[in-house]
């Protein structure tokens, strides 16, 4: 994938924010693809076995953060 900021011709010293440069370049933001892979990484942890030691460290992370 391009340089959003590249694609859209804005240089580096300018101060242009992130949404500006998603317009112009017709593009997603950064932080959609981000929480796509996230997403993606959650879904796969949770259909894992529940003695694969990725499984039981988000199960041990879940417990901690349901406590009253």
């Amino acid at each position: 994938m391009k340089c959003q900021r590249h694609k859209a011709r804005i240089h580096w010293q300018d101060h242009t924010c992130n949404t500006q440069v998603a317009i112009l370049t017709g593009l997603s933001p950064v932080s959609a693809s981000i929480i796509h892979r996230r997403n993606s990484l959650f879904s796969h942890v949770t259909r894992l076995a529940e003695d694969t030691p990725a499984h039981q460290a988000l199960r041990c992370h879940v417990n901690m953060t349901l406590r009253p």
